[in-house]
């Protein structure tokens, strides 16, 4: 049912049109569901446009042999041929066109004279002839008709003007000229004596018409093209008659001040229309020419480009436009992948007799690229060797035809790809990738090792002092399965968590019979906590490592912070910091393995060398967060780190700052450093906290823009200032965390004991300035309240902020939020409409303003009753749909779907939030005897607002529009949509 006042036809014709409705609900159900689809296809088409004329290349090819401008007309076009073919040779998309069906429709479309017409039976046009041109160079097919197109281009050369016609009836001008001479280059015409004679006319046209200065350009006052186009033909005609600019880096200036703000190109200096694809292409074709693309702002051009729809013609302008800038590589994808003969896939290397193909797959848009020329060199010590790859349709892939044998090869081999594509009017498409891969023996490493319990240990396991490690090494090429002599030698080495060599040993296999094998016992508590790395090193006679495997294990050891120590300024910390002052801690980090002993960290390798290990100091809030992290430096000998850092005006470091200290392993991992005190020579109580204080004293300087006293629902509130510190009389700026300027809107409850934040906003901040942009929403609490601006740490803990010019006096504003809300709704039930349904839903759609100011962002719940028998459904939530308007929906079996009226209770989240707290506030005071002398009806969360729903199944349905004409709208339209698609297919215009 519908709340509506409006008048309705006959309550007969409603019946019978419910009636047919009931009969016939899967045709009406259809026609719903075909409109839509038929919109959210148009609507997808444009939103990704520029991707589905290359991965959905093949549908625009229309049944007549051409390319149509879009999936959804009937009937080729020679302009959306052209540039389908132009996709296709860029994006390698050959193997997707039927090029005996192009042929054939581009054969219909040629004249008597020579030249070709935009539609067959219509006079020939240069540009239709300079498109066909294009189509037969973009197909990779020689052009059959060169002499017979060649005079025709060459009779609409006009000699009073020197410039050449569009067609024969026409005047020379620019763009056609353009276009003759772009023709004859693509004919292999344009050096011959006939062309090169009308040169000197041409010219001397350009001269007349160049304008110079600061922004210089072409004005063609006998053109009607548009002053950027009609540059961009001057370009283009200059480019072949070698006529030279008064001051090329001038003329792309003007081109590039024509750039908006999109990434598009106006067309003109004027900006009376918006950027096309057309004028973007012409102003990059133009700085192409002037060798200044890299003038323009090509981030903002790309997503212009990209908003192309799924047009031939527009996407095609997008496209070309993107081919002629660096951006068109970021749109290859390439993958290296290695094809194997009698052999297991290739991982981390190459073993050694295998013979290999390398793979390179490219692609554009997830869509295969088939037209590169592509070789790839290999590169192994001091020789190369080139070989091109072929193109395989069913895989496609780019693959070399022989595979190449590994059998006498050892150590890295280098496979650098190059890729060529020619692409007509835009040139050389040009990649280049490479990959690298070791060639070696395949390597097996089997471990039995033991805990210092003698429990089993697998890979990965923590261990400690006294674990005993013992490693079998086999190894491997693809003719030998275990060969343990060879020109070679295995090097065994163990490194701890900081990459540091604790252990090495080389067995030398020239003349080797025994196993290869290797044992370490894990005495060493002095190093760091982490990784401990086993790594098994094959290398030939000129010391060349060519195989390599690695087992991990986990030391487990305690480490400390020892002979803690920290300062301000050059002396011991004694109170509080402030902003600026420079900090200095100093820490020497060691192992406490068996908790009662410390055991200083080894400062050498196994090679005698200096260790380089990592150590940082986190500063931290009480609670934990992280607020900054400073890495240490070691003294001269390596024992001792000092961490330096200067206090930064910052809000994150306002009160207490937690140290702590970890170490960094090699991999990026983890270890925290327990307290370790000197004087006991224990572990500090798990209570200690190393930690220091910085005190501030913060006011809020330069704020011009007072609050008013009385707010009404729907005002703003904004407030810009700065936040300056009176103890360091440095300017302060929020922090990396939640620290920050907050506006707070507070109540008081009515036992005046505390106060209840109603709402609350985060500032933003430029530079030192910040912001507050608060609108006062329907979750404010009506009533005296006072907005607060204030600071929160990273723990949320609020600290004050005082006014500028006062001694300490709280920024604060005392407000009263009032208005009347009003509420406009719309109600409707399904069950009246369809009475054969299961369930009847209900929906209430309703916008809240006050005083004509929308409001926006209630927080609401409802509870449904039914008038009559109390039943209640509770706690719907009410969605937003992010603009004005809100809505809760439900739905009941249709049997107890009772008539009559259903009262809708809104409460505000905040209202429940309130009267939940304040009824546990008032519980926990009564049981510590506390008379809170408040009534208990102080808890009663009363609603926000009501509404009524009427329900009448049994009445005639009442939809928000007149029923009869909702069915025959909706029929009427499918009927449209249906005769539209009909026509399009027939080929008739709609």
């Amino acid at each position: 049912s519908t709340q509506s006042t409006g008048p309705f036809f006959s309550s007969r014709f409603e019946s019978l049109t419910r009636e047919w409705l009931q009969k016939n609900w899967s045709f009406f159900f259809f026609v719903l569901t075909f409109t839509f689809l038929a919109t959210l296809v148009q609507s997808q088409d444009h939103r990704s446009g520029f991707s589905t004329v290359v991965s959905s290349f093949s549908e625009f090819q229309d049944s007549e042999g051409g390319f149509r401008t879009t999936r959804r007309v009937h009937g080729s076009s020679l302009e959306a041929t052209s540039n389908a073919l132009f996709l296709s040779s860029l994006y390698g998309l050959r193997h997707k066109v039927n090029p005996q069906e192009v042929t054939r429709y581009l054969q219909t479309l040629e004249n008597a004279d020579g030249g070709y017409a935009f539609k067959a039976g219509e006079p020939s046009h240069l540009e239709a002839t300079r498109q066909v041109i294009l189509s037969y160079q973009y197909l990779g097919i020689p052009f059959p008709n060169s002499l017979s197109v060649a005079t025709f281009i060459r009779e609409l050369l006009r000699p009073e003007s020197g410039l050449f016609a569009a067609s024969s009836s026409q005047k020379g001008d620019i763009k056609s000229t353009a276009l003759a001479l772009q023709s004859m280059k693509l004919l292999g015409e344009i050096e011959r004596g006939y062309v090169q004679d009308t040169f000197k006319g041409i010219n001397a046209y350009l001269k007349k018409n160049q304008q110079t200065g600061e922004k210089s350009f072409f004005n063609f006052t006998d053109s009607d093209l548009s002053p950027l186009s009609a540059n961009y033909y001057g370009l283009v005609v200059s480019s072949f008659t070698g006529y030279q600019l008064p001051s090329p880096k001038s003329w792309a200036t003007t081109i590039v001040s024509l750039q908006d703000s999109t990434g598009g190109f106006f067309s003109g200096p004027a900006r009376n229309a918006k950027p096309t694809f057309e004028s973007t292409f012409h102003a990059i074709s133009s700085l192409s020419i002037l060798k200044s693309v890299q003038l323009a702002d090509l981030s903002t051009l790309k997503n212009f480009l990209e908003s192309a729809p799924a047009d031939l013609v527009e996407a095609g302008f997008a496209h070309h436009a993107l081919a002629l800038t660096p951006l068109i590589n970021d749109y290859f994808e390439t993958s290296i992948s290695y094809e194997v003969l009698d052999s297991s896939p290739i991982k981390d290397r190459i073993v050694q007799g295998t013979k290999v193909k390398p793979v390179l797959s490219i692609q554009s848009f997830n869509t295969p690229h088939s037209g590169f020329e592509a070789t790839v060199q290999w590169t192994h010590g001091d020789k190369k060797e080139s070989r091109k790859l072929e193109y395989l349709a069913e895989s496609h892939q780019y693959v070399t035809v022989e595979f190449h044998d590994t059998s006498n090869l050892l150590g890295s081999i280098k496979f650098d790809f190059e890729l060529r594509n020619h692409v007509p009017e835009v040139g050389e498409i040009q990649l280049r990738t490479s990959d690298e891969k070791k060639v070696g023996y395949g390597i097996v490493v089997e471990s039995s090792s033991v805990d210092a319990n003698g429990r089993d240990l697998a890979e990965g396991d923590s261990v400690s002092v006294g674990s005993e490690f013992k490693f079998n090494v086999r190894l491997h090429n693809h003719t030998e399965k275990n060969f343990r002599s060879g020109p070679f030698s295995v090097i065994f080495t163990v490194f701890d968590s900081s990459s540091a060599k604790i252990h090495r040993e080389t067995m030398d296999c020239s003349r080797n019979r025994a196993a290869i094998s290797f044992s370490y016992s894990l005495k060493l508590n002095s190093i760091p906590a982490g990784e401990l790395r086993f790594v098994f090193d094959v290398e030939n006679d000129d010391q060349q490592v060519h195989t390599s495997h690695s087992v991990l294990y986990r030391l487990s050891i305690p480490m400390v912070a020892q002979s803690l120590s920290i300062k301000a300024n050059g002396a011991a910390v004694s109170g509080p910091l402030k902003f600026g002052d420079k900090l200095s801690l100093t820490v020497k980090p060691a192992n406490f393995p068996d908790l009662h002993s410390i055991q200083d960290l080894e400062l050498s390798d196994s090679d005698k060398k200096k260790v380089q290990r990592k150590f940082v100091a986190e500063l931290s809030s009480p609670r934990g967060t992280l607020l900054h992290q400073v890495e240490g430096k070691p003294d001269a000998q390596g024992r001792t780190y000092q961490f330096e850092y200067t206090v930064a005006p910052n809000l994150d470091f306002v009160g207490t700052n937690v140290v702590t200290f970890s170490y960094v392993s090699a991999s990026g991992e983890k270890h925290r450093l327990l307290n370790y005190d000197d004087a006991t020579k224990e572990l500090f109580d798990d209570n200690f906290s190393l930690n220091y204080t910085v005190q501030a004293e913060l006011y809020v300087t330069g704020s011009k823009t007072p609050i008013k006293s009385d707010l009404y629902y729907g005002n703003e509130v904004s407030l810009s200032f700065k936040v300056q510190d009176k103890i360091s009389k440095q300017f302060v700026k929020k922090g990396n965390s939640d620290a920050n300027v907050y506006l707070s809107l507070k109540h008081q409850d009515s036992d005046k004991k505390r106060t209840f934040t109603n709402a609350e906003v985060a500032a933003q901040q430029e530079g030192e300035v910040f912001t507050l942009n608060w609108s006062v929403s329907p979750n404010a609490i009506r009533g005296a309240g006072v907005i607060v601006i204030a600071t929160k740490d990273a723990d949320g803990k609020e600290s004050p902020l005082y006014k500028e010019g006062t001694n300490k006096e709280l920024t604060s504003y005392t407000v009263a939020i009032g208005g009347d809300i009003e509420v406009s709704s719309k109600t409707f039930t399904s069950g009246s409409l369809l009475s054969q349904t299961k369930e009847t839903a209900f929906v209430v759609q309703f916008a809240l303003s006050c005083q004509q100011q929308v409001l926006k962002d209630a927080q609401l719940r409802v509870n449904v009753t039914h008038k009559a028998s109390q039943n209640v459904i509770a706690g719907l939530p009410v969605v937003s749909d992010g603009t004005n308007s809100y809505q809760v929906s439900w739905t009941v079996p249709s049997s107890q779907a009772t008539t009559g009226q259903y009262v809708l209770e809104f409460f505000r989240e905040v209202d429940r939030q309130r009267a939940n707290e304040n009824r546990e506030f008032r519980e926990r005071q009564r049981r510590l005897g506390v008379d809170t002398g408040a009534d208990s009806s102080d808890d009663e969360l009363k609603s926000f607002f009501e509404l009524v729903v009427d329900h009448r199944p049994a009445t005639a349905a009442r939809l928000p529009v007149r029923t009869e004409l909702l069915v025959l709208g909706l029929l009427f339209g499918a009927y449209l949509v249906l005769a539209k698609k009909k026509m399009e297919y027939s080929g008739s215009k709609f």
